[in-house]
């Protein structure tokens, strides 16, 4: 038996390595992407580009005219861009590990391209040479500040014409905030305003089981589990319509029916599989060897340890081929290519349903949707991927899924041997689903 798959599977190796349209997709592709890419970047530089000079166009003062005398409007203001980068930014740098020199110009990039504030304040003393100074387009606008402010809260916006953009005045109202609090309140006083519960404290009536206080943000938590799902995909789709066609192919001409003279259905569909799915990982390695240069440059800030390299590859071999079994069995159904993607549609929402849910199983992946994934073998793959590279999927359920996969793996194998025999032998209208269910119980 060994050998006839081994037969089948060099057969269908070299068969497929030889065609044209490997070699098409595994070199075109790549440069497809890269050309989109290149398209993208140079589009962004240029868009980014017109952006910024459009903004230097555009004044940032707003000009104030302050009768109520509020605050000092000039104080506020800033000199130039700010200094130091977003706590949140420096945080996701910290994570990549990147070489001191690259993220020394990533930062000296990111705090020069923005400002803290979004606006400075120019003050008028007149309306007649503020409205001047407006009309000139020096301001982006002209807010004016009543004597009587304080009593009806109403203030004045002027701005050049109709056409003129509106800009936010979060800013605006939050420094006459600060202002108008502090003329009513001492300082201490205006932060227990702000924040009236700063000073909360918990009290529990049970001790329960101690919590991990939350983590912070890991950029190998997001990247790991949405590398996995695009390599995954990457795959089935690459390889599903490689299967089908060769097995409308060969139905149709009646090569199969001599192979199964020969053969068994088991030995047939391991064959394919085994062959199409090498040559499958023999497609994605041509695109490593492509990409070496972003995969080393990615894995320097993606903190991998043996592990989490062991658990992805142990999953993406066994959910490569449990959907190659059940995508060639389910395709024999079919009388045509149409029909065989049809029914292996099926097998293909299965597999790419935790893309649905992602950002409720990243939030919460000990819970019970994440629980009921990692056991549903056609998700398992890429939610166990995703528990681990959080580090929240104990070892007994780790271990337990691998189990299920091997046992659906085996299950699918003999089920869909059944099935891949009914289907290959079909000829004309294909089997409804009773029939299907007879001729399966009687195989």
């Amino acid at each position: 038996m060994k050998s006839k798959v081994g037969v089948i599977a060099k057969r269908e190796y070299i068969v497929g390595i030889k065609k044209w349209g490997f070699w098409l997709v595994t070199l075109g592709l790549p440069l497809l992407i890269f050309i989109i890419g290149l398209f993208s970047l140079v589009l962004g530089v240029y868009t980014g580009s017109r952006v910024a000079d459009k903004e230097e166009e555009t004044s940032r003062e707003l000009g104030i005219l302050d009768e109520a005398s509020l605050l000092d409007w000039a104080s506020l203001n800033e000199t130039g861009p700010k200094t130091s980068i977003d706590p949140a930014i420096a945080a996701v740098l910290e994570q990549m590990d990147l070489p001191a020199g690259l993220r020394g110009k990533i930062e000296e990039a990111v705090t020069k391209s923005e400002w803290n504030r979004s606006l400075n304040y120019t003050v008028f003393q007149d309306l007649e040479t503020a409205r001047a100074a407006l009309k000139a387009d020096q301001l982006r606008g002209l807010l004016v500040f009543p004597t009587d402010f304080l009593t009806n809260y109403q203030a004045t916006l002027h701005l050049p014409n109709e056409d003129s953009d509106r800009f936010s005045m979060r800013m605006v109202s939050s420094d006459l905030r600060d202002a108008i609090l502090s003329r009513k309140f001492e300082e201490g006083e205006i932060d227990q305003i702000l924040k009236p519960l700063a000073g909360l404290e918990t009290v529990y009536l049970e001790k329960g089981k101690e919590k991990k206080e939350s983590a912070p943000f890991e950029l190998t938590r997001y990247v790991l589990p949405a590398l996995f799902m695009f390599i995954m995909m990457l795959a089935i789709l690459t390889s599903v319509d490689r299967l089908l066609r060769g097995l409308a192919e060969e139905k149709s001409n009646r090569v199969i029916e001599v192979l199964l003279s020969s053969t068994t259905a088991e030995q047939l569909m391991a064959g394919k599989v085994l062959g199409l799915g090498l040559l499958g990982l023999t497609q994605l390695a041509i695109w490593a060897c492509l990409a070496l240069v972003p995969i080393a440059l990615l894995f320097t800030f993606i903190r991998l340890d043996p592990v989490s390299m062991m658990v992805f590859a142990i999953f993406f071999v066994l959910g490569y081929f449990l959907t190659a079994v059940m995508t060639l069995a389910l395709g024999s159904l079919g009388s045509n290519l149409q029909e065989a993607s049809q029914y292996s549609a099926v097998v293909i929402l299965l597999s790419i349903m935790p893309t649905w849910t992602f950002p409720l199983i990243i939030s919460e992946p000990s819970g019970l949707l994440a629980r009921i994934f990692t056991f549903f073998p056609f998700t398992t793959p890429l939610v166990v991927v995703l528990r681990q590279a959080a580090g929240e999927i104990p070892t007994w359920e780790l271990l337990t899924s691998i189990l299920v996969m091997l046992a659906a793996l085996f299950l699918a194998v003999k089920v869909g041997a059944r099935i891949f025999r009914i289907g290959i032998l079909l000829t004309g209208k294909p089997l409804g689903p009773r029939a299907l269910w007879r001729a399966l119980s009687q195989a």
